[in-house]
């Protein structure tokens, strides 16, 4: 909480209970959202960790995961499923 945390993309199988963006940041949907979407991770009444990962540099990882356009945003449940 308190912050946007960056992580690799091949941390999301130990990510837990968080909210995570895949992202490439010469998307121009993804540089729109940056700002608010950094705002979402510092405000204190959002309960869960927010996360991003860089999906354009590990492409076949991201389709793996469902991720078919940029940005894709998902909840991980406590149990790893989003």
């Amino acid at each position: 909480k308190g912050e946007v945390k960056k992580i690799d993309i091949t941390e999301l199988e130990s990510v837990r209970n968080a909210i995570v963006t895949v992202y490439a940041p010469w998307c121009p949907f993804c540089k729109r959202m940056e700002e608010e979407y950094g705002k979402f991770g510092l405000d204190p009444s959002v309960p869960v960790p927010v996360m991003a990962a860089r999906g354009d540099e590990q492409r076949e990882l991201s389709m793996s995961l469902g991720v078919e356009s940029f940005p894709t945003t998902f909840y991980i449940d406590d149990e790893g499923k989003r």
